[in-house]
């Protein structure tokens, strides 16, 4: 018998159909109708509403976007007479969808070109496609389509078409419900030659079906097909895991009578089991075919978890507390404490913290199965228990659930050892509770003098070579790195929970103790600042006035200050040692008077160079005047005069206090 090359195409439409479909299909591209994928075929090929993973491209384009993972897949079909279908296939979601790609190849055995009765040679068959998916939508809903190129190859002759699929996907409470639907094969006419005539309609296939998973552990699906001109048959499938990493799987195809009238019951079933190592899925199916006896189906999957963009950052939300700490068993932040808000993350079977440097270098990774903890607590320390560098750190937090990784975004924690540098000033060391004219009250200034960032202040008043006998306890914050703590002078009884009932302390002397602590909890070396308290200073004050010789005058009062009390010998700006004392005496005593204005006059001493005396009194006067300027007396009270006669024989200055109306000295 002569056969021209021509009829190769229906001896190879014959190998391939009827295959796990047992239809006899006249569609040209039957072999895109061959399902490809283990876990699918063992499920009785009721798959569209469940294709969550690389398997989507060639079952239902809409679940490309609900994949939970990127993902390599690749599965191989030992068929009969040599004949081998095999897939490859990848896919990516993202945040608005996901993409895939992929391609299948058919190849059966060498068959012999015969023409004339003779054998011209051998040849191949060969049917392949290169695919491209893309998905729009989230992980409850995926709506996407596949553009497809088919080749088929016979002998030197060659058919080419362009054809897509349609798919919709979408889950119901966390992925319990599901249903999908399906167009494939859409495409124009093809064939091999230029006769038209020869072409043929592509296997266009309708897929409608739904899902059922009440736990992690069960699976039921159930789907319709219906392929151009035949009649629909329905499918059902379930799985079962044993175990997290473990499944077992079965499948039935109810087809129309004309289709099994040769077949056995056992034809129509589909077996299958399922491992996960890690990321690796490992599937195989078996299933019968009529008239082509058993074929072996075996899928490999890898899941690149770590690359999952589909958990935002909102849906695993990671926290830390404190964010800056020192683990120096101070009992003062010597821990940082996470805390992963996991809402809208289901079933999370593992859950992991990395801790990592600038460098990028992991320093220590936290973790355990099952629901996450709490709190998750880390002291410092890297894997081998010793305390790591002092330094900034990012860390990120990952659960894993059943089909999903979530990510949470990264943050900056900082491990800090040094302890801060910070300087403290006092306005005055002597103050007199109560006081409308004394200063009653101590300001402390604090700053930072380094580069620490200083979160609060403690405070401690304690008798003087006294530490245990606490007069007084205050804490504050800093801010912008300074602080001010005031003290009245006061004594507060201690209770359980806090200072009350204040009451004046004695007269003598205080020390208060000052610390400030960083971000991290590390203090300064403690600032002691004595304060010596006196009561009776209006009592003193008035031994002052009396000291100084203040007389009553009918305008108001007066005294007298020798100059060489106040500068060295011949000099207006050289002030002697104690000056400092005496300044503060009469900044006291102007302050007892403050609605009196303050006349300085200089004086010489005798007529004997009286020109250059007078200019050195004068010289004298004014340096007096900024002396109590910058005391905090104001220019407006003040004024200064020049010479004023002679009062013996060494230059004096003498200090008017001019009262608005006379009266009485009033001290409080």
């Amino acid at each position: 018998m002569t056969l021209d090359i021509r009829h190769w195409k229906l001896i190879l439409l014959l190998l391939i159909c009827p295959c796990s479909f047992s239809w006899a299909d006249s569609g040209a591209g039957a072999f895109l109708r061959i399902p490809v994928g283990a876990r699918a075929i063992a499920m009785g090929e009721a798959f569209v509403a469940v294709a969550d993973d690389a398997q989507s491209l060639f079952w239902n384009p809409g679940g490309i976007c609900v994949a939970r993972a990127p993902s390599v897949y690749t599965s191989h079909l030992f068929y009969f007479d040599q004949t081998s279908i095999d897939t490859l296939a990848t896919t990516r979601p993202t945040l608005w969808g996901g993409v895939a790609a992929g391609t299948r190849w058919l190849t059966g055995p060498s068959l012999a070109k015969i023409k004339n009765n003779a054998t011209i040679g051998e040849f191949t068959p060969l049917e392949r496609t290169a695919e491209f998916g893309l998905a729009l939508g989230k992980k409850q809903f995926g709506i996407g389509m596949t553009g497809r190129y088919y080749e088929s190859l016979i002998g030197s002759q060659k058919a080419i078409a362009l054809m897509g699929d349609l798919g919709v996907l979408q889950t119901f409470q966390e992925g319990r419900y599901s249903w999908g639907l399906a167009l494939q094969n859409i495409g124009s006419p093809f064939g091999f030659g230029s006769d038209n005539a020869s072409h043929s309609r592509t296997a266009r296939l309708w897929r409608i079906g739904a899902g059922y998973q009440p736990n992690n552990h069960f699976l039921l699906t159930v789907e319709h097909q219906k392929p151009r001109c035949l009649q629909g048959e329905t499918h059902a499938g379930f799985e079962f895991r044993l175990t997290p990493g473990f499944a077992v799987r079965s499948g039935y195809l109810y087809q129309p009578k004309q289709y099994t009238k040769t077949s056995d019951t056992f034809d129509n079933w589909r077996f299958g089991t399922g491992m996960r190592i890690r990321n690796l899925h490992v599937d195989y199916a078996y299933a019968m075919t009529p008239s082509l006896g058993a074929s072996h189906h075996i899928s490999l999957q890898f899941r690149f978890l770590g690359l999952t963009e589909l958990e935002q950052s909102g849906r695993l939300s990671l926290t830390a507390n404190p964010a800056y700490f020192s683990p120096n068993q101070d009992k003062k932040k010597d821990s940082v404490f996470f805390f992963l808000g996991t809402e809208g993350v289901k079933h999370i079977s593992k859950w992991r913290i990395d801790i990592r440097n600038r460098d990028g270098k992991r320093v220590r990774r936290i973790g355990g199965r099952g629901a996450v903890p709490g709190l998750i607590e880390w002291n410092g320390t890297d894997s081998t228990g010793r305390v790591v560098t002092a330094r900034g750190y990012i860390v990120q937090a990952r659960v894993w659930g059943e089909k999903y990784q979530a990510i949470s975004a990264p943050i900056r924690i900082v491990l800090d050892l040094t302890a801060p540098q910070c300087k403290a000033k006092s306005d005055t060391n002597i103050i007199s509770p109560q006081s409308r004219t004394m200063v009653n009250q101590s300001h402390i200034s604090l700053q930072a003098a380094d580069n620490s960032l200083l979160s609060h202040w403690e405070a401690v008043v304690t008798a003087h070579n006294t530490p245990s006998n606490i007069v007084q306890k205050s804490s504050g914050p800093f801010k912008r790195n300074k602080a001010h703590f005031v003290w009245d002078g006061a004594q507060y009884t201690k209770t359980k929970s806090a200072f009350i009932n204040k009451t004046i302390v004695p007269n003598g002397l205080y020390d208060i103790s000052l610390k400030a602590y960083d971000k991290a909890g590390n203090a300064s070396p403690p600032h002691v600042i004595p304060v010596k308290v006196n009561v009776q200073a209006e009592l003193v004050l008035q031994e002052l006035i009396n000291d100084l010789g203040i007389k009553e005058i009918p305008s108001g009062y007066s005294f007298i200050l020798p100059s060489h009390k106040i500068f060295k010998t011949h000099r207006s700006r050289q002030v002697v040692d104690g000056i400092d004392h005496l300044k503060i005496d009469i900044l006291r005593l102007l302050r007892a008077f403050p609605d009196h204005k303050i006349i300085i006059k200089a004086q010489t001493g005798s007529e004997k160079n009286a020109h250059k005396r007078s200019a050195l009194a004068s010289a004298q006067a004014w340096t007096l005047y900024n002396i109590l300027l910058k005391g905090g007396i104001s220019a407006i009270r003040m004024e200064v005069q020049g010479k004023a006669g002679a009062l013996g024989t060494i230059n004096h200055i003498k200090i008017l206090l001019i009262a608005p109306k006379k009266g009485p000295i009033d001290i409080p």
